[in-house]
C-alpha cells in the first residue's frame, strides 16, 4: 500500500539525482549518431541498463512510501531498459502518406523541424507480457502461450506464474488505450513516481488489470498531473505524442518512409519487375521487423535489428498506441512543433493514433510518418511503448 511521507526536499534531491546520472550517462557511454551522420546532432544511442540507476529509482520510491517488495517485483535489471532521447531539434515528415492508396512511386518526403525542450526516456521495445503481469497479476493477451496454431510464435520464452502462461517476452496485447493510462499511473506509482493522469473525474467500466477498462463517461475530464497541463512536464510514466514517437521511430533518419534506405522506385505497385523489387524491400524489412511477411503472430521482443537510437521493434510486432487522437494528419501547419502533442481523443468520438505496423499487417503500414488508428476495443496487433520525461521540471 502506498503512503505520503513528506520530505519533499529529499524527494527533489533524489529525482534531481536520478535525472542527473541519466545525463551524466548519457555523456559518458553514448556512440554520437551525429559524429557518423548529419542527419540528427542529438539522436545518440544511450543504453541505459545500471544497477546504479536503478538504486537511485529504489531509493526514490522507499522515500514515498512504496514498499521494497513492490518495487522489485515491478522493476529488475532485466525489465528496465531503456534508451535516452535528447532535448534538441529533430525532422519529422510535413505530412502524412499513405502508402497503401499509392500506385506509383511515393513523392520524396518533405521535413520539418520538431523541438523537444525536455530529454525523454524511451522503453527499448515495447511493454511485455511479464512486465504488465508484473503490475497488475494478470495477462490479457491472445498470444500468451506457445500451441500448435501458435507454431511461429515460439521464442523460447514461455513461463508459468502462480499456474499462469505466459509468452514473457512477448509484447502485451488486446489492452485498451484506457487500460495502459491506468498501467502508466500503476507503474509510476510503484516507482515512486507522480502518475502522469487524473482519471478521478472518469467513471469506467472493465479492469484495467484484464485490459479491458473503457470510459462509459467523462472522458472529457482527463487532466495531466503537471503545470499548465503539459504532457511534456509531466513526472511518471506516459504514452508517447505522436512527435516524440516519430522523432525516436526515425532516430535522426531522413531516408524517407522507413528508418532506413529504401528506393523510392522500389514502393511502387506499377513497374513491370515489382516483384523483384518487393523481394529486395522484404529482404531489407525482414531484418527490422516482424510483419505479415514473416510471421503470423506476435514475437518476443528484440530480436531483430535496432535503429540508431538503440530502440528494436518500433516497426512491426504490434502498433504502439499514442496519446494524440487520429486527426487524419500529423501535426497543424503554420506553428512552430515544440514540445507539440495534438490533443487527446474527443470523448464523443474516441480515435487513438497508434503508429508502426505490426505482425498482422502489410509492409506499407510499417512507415514512421503514417498513423493508423484504433479505439475503444482490444486487439492482438496492438500494444504500446511507455516514455518519461527526464527533467520535467526544467
Amino acid at each position: 500500500m502506498l503512503r505520503a511521507i513528506k520530505t519533499p526536499a529529499k524527494e527533489q534531491f533524489l529525482f534531481s539525482k536520478v535525472s542527473l546520472l541519466v545525463a551524466v550517462l548519457l555523456a559518458s557511454t553514448a556512440l554520437s549518431y551525429a559524429s557518423q551522420s548529419q542527419k540528427g546532432p542529438n539522436c545518440e544511442r544511450a543504453l541505459v541498463k545500471t544497477q546504479e540507476v536503478l538504486n537511485l529509482y529504489k531509493r526514490l520510491a522507499l522515500s514515498r512510501g512504496v514498499s521494497e517488495q513492490d518495487f522489485n517485483r515491478v522493476v529488475n535489471p532485466e525489465n528496465f531498459e531503456i534508451a535516452i532521447l535528447e532535448k534538441g531539434t529533430y525532422k519529422v515528415a510535413e505530412s502524412e502518406v499513405d502508402l497503401v492508396e499509392i500506385e506509383g512511386a511515393p513523392p520524396p518526403e518533405k521535413f520539418r523541424d520538431a523541438i523537444l525542450t525536455h530529454s525523454i526516456e524511451v522503453a527499448l521495445w515495447p511493454e511485455t507480457q511479464l512486465q504488465w503481469f508484473s503490475v497488475t497479476g494478470e495477462n490479457p493477451s491472445r498470444f500468451r502461450y506457445f500451441s500448435a496454431k501458435n507454431r511461429d510464435g515460439n521464442d523460447g520464452d514461455q513461463i508459468i506464474v502462480d499456474g499462469k502462461h505466459h509468452l514473457a517476452n512477448h509484447p502485451v496485447e488486446q489492452v485498451t488505450w484506457w487500460s495502459v493510462i491506468e498501467y502508466a499511473n500503476r507503474k509510476s506509482k510503484l516507482m515512486g513516481l507522480k502518475p502522469a493522469y487524473d482519471t478521478s473525474g472518469i467513471q469506467f467500466s472493465g479492469r484495467f488489470e484484464e485490459g479491458s477498462l473503457y470510459a462509459v463517461s467523462g472522458a472529457e475530464n482527463l487532466k495531466i498531473n503537471a503545470p499548465n497541463g503539459d504532457i511534456y512536464r509531466a513526472e511518471g510514466f506516459r504514452l508517447p505524442t505522436v512527435m516524440e514517437w516519430e522523432v525516436f521511430a526515425r532516430a535522426g533518419a531522413e531516408t524517407g518512409y522507413f528508418p532506413f534506405e529504401i528506393p523510392l522506385e522500389f514502393l511502387s505497385k506499377k513497374h513491370s519487375d515489382h516483384s523483384a523489387k518487393m523481394y529486395k524491400i522484404m529482404h531489407v524489412l525482414d531484418k527490422h521487423a516482424w510483419f505479415s511477411h514473416n510471421t503470423h503472430t506476435t514475437r518476443a521482443v528484440g530480436q531483430k535489428l535496432a535503429n540508431a537510437l538503440g530502440l528494436r521493434d518500433v516497426l512491426g510486432n504490434v502498433f504502439e498506441m499514442l496519446w494524440d487522437a487520429h486527426e487524419g494528419k500529423s501535426y497543424p501547419e503554420d506553428i512552430l512543433l515544440a514540445d507539440y502533442a495534438g490533443p487527446p481523443p474527443n470523448h464523443s468520438d474516441p480515435i487513438w493514433a497508434m503508429r508502426g505496423g505490426s505482425y498482422h499487417h502489410h509492409f506499407d503500414r510499417l512507415t514512421v510518418n503514417q498513423s493508423s488508428w484504433t479505439w475503444q476495443q482490444q486487439f492482438p496487433w496492438v500494444g504500446f511503448r511507455l516514455v518519461r520525461t527526464i527533467d520535467p521540471t526544467m
